[in-house]
């Protein structure tokens, strides 16, 4: 399947436009990013707007509209996820089925679609059809997206063409089961690691492949237990990469107590480290992870469930907290609203030692939503786990996505 396409544009706040650098950081006055939001009453059935902005360091921004605005894109389809390729300049947006609609990608259908970026400026492509929805992300010089129970990766290049790979897990199979894709993370260099999690074990899986996904290898865990965090359909990618390179999986929804851990695959290995175990059920007090984003060096931001020792698939975020993996430390994030479990939590970024974490009024797939609150994105300081209010939007949109835009 091959499909590309142009149609509009939008324009950020000015017209400079950092060239991202390749390893190096654009200095935050001049980083652009790209802020997506829904309709509060509307959520997935209302579309979305997107809309870039300029300046990290600038934090006056108050009451701010993007819904709805003739200077933002617009989509009618609704989102859930976010991913930005800095090596192609391609914004990813997850389609989840019931925002899907029949002016969109088709009335109840599953997908993603992509942007092209360039000069502060979205300019959209077609989207492409999954049958289930699962994860969406970024490597090498594509975008993609998983599909849950099935081994199958859509695969987007820079151009909006989808390709759609059914990932060859026969050599590893247990009991004759293919395992489950919970996300893919670059390695760099025509390599990549694949979180995987089998239906009948307790462990964490990783799959070694080059960027065509052609599997060399399968390591499981006996340490960490699986890491399926999840809302509905949509999937959290448990393995994540530090600036060093080297990978931590995160056990967070693990059968066994004694597997709600993190642990780590050095830079250029393929192999668990055996010296190295996290337990964050012991230092979170008993409570399991349910999403992990890096942040800086070897600093991570975690989002907890609000049950202690529970993972369920419905149950409520409860608190964030900035873990230093080195140190194996954790710090509650303070700041953040009280009553955050019943609040949507949009998908965040990072940049320059800091998380902008995207917080908005209760929407109806929760079960008790918060009302009245002030969607905002909030800068945390990995440093001293601080979240301060970097921006406002207006009371009746829902803050769907924070994504820096230029590196």
């Amino acid at each position: 399947m091959m499909l590309a396409g142009a149609a509009l544009s939008l324009t950020a706040c000015d017209k400079d436009n950092p060239t991202p650098n390749n390893g190096g950081q654009v200095e935050p006055a001049k980083v652009k990013f790209i802020v997506t939001a829904s309709d509060l009453e509307k959520d997935l059935f209302g579309g979305a707007y997107m809309k870039v902005f300029d300046d990290l360091t600038n934090t006056s921004r108050t009451n701010v509209s993007i819904y709805g605005e003739a200077d933002a894109v617009k989509s009618f389809d609704g989102y859930t996820q976010f991913a930005f390729n800095h090596t192609t300049n391609v914004f990813t947006a997850s389609i989840y089925a019931k925002g899907g609609s029949e002016q969109g990608i088709g009335k109840r259908q599953n997908g993603l679609r992509t942007y092209t970026y360039s000069d502060g400026k979205l300019t959209v492509l077609q989207p492409l059809k999954i049958d289930k929805f699962g994860n969406v992300g970024a490597y090498g010089s594509y975008s993609y997206a998983t599909e849950l129970g099935n081994p199958f990766v859509m695969r987007v290049d820079a151009k909006g063409n989808g390709q759609k790979i059914a990932v060859d897990f026969s050599k590893w199979q247990i009991n004759g089961a293919n395992p489950d894709i919970y996300g893919i993370t670059d390695l760099g260099n025509n390599q990549v690691a694949i979180a995987v999690s089998y239906a009948d074990r307790d462990s964490f899986g990783v799959a070694f492949a080059d960027y065509d996904l052609n599997v060399s290898s399968v390591i499981t865990s006996t340490r960490a237990g699986h890491g399926a965090a999840g809302r509905k359909a949509t999937r959290y990618n448990p393995l994540v990469k530090d600036a060093d390179g080297n990978l931590y999986a995160f056990g967070g929804t693990a059968t066994s107590d004694a597997k709600v851990g993190a642990v780590r695959i050095k830079k250029g290995t393929k192999e668990f480290d055996t010296d190295y175990y996290f337990d964050l059920l012991k230092a979170s007090d008993g409570y399991r992870v349910r999403k992990a984003f890096h942040i800086t060096s070897d600093k991570f931001l975690l989002e907890f469930f609000a049950e202690k020792g529970k993972a369920e698939n419905m149950g409520a975020t409860g608190r964030f907290a900035v873990v230093d993996m080195s140190d194996k430390s954790l710090t509650w994030v303070t700041g953040l609203p009280a009553n955050i479990s019943g609040c949507y939590i949009g998908w965040g970024d990072s940049y320059n030692g800091k998380f902008y974490l995207p917080i908005s009024s209760g929407t109806g797939l929760l079960k008790e939503a918060a009302k009245g609150v002030t969607p905002t994105v909030y800068a945390i300081d990995a440093a001293t786990a601080r979240a301060t209010v970097f921006m406002t939007l207006k009371s009746d949109n829902v803050i769907k996505g924070f994504t820096i835009a230029t590196k």
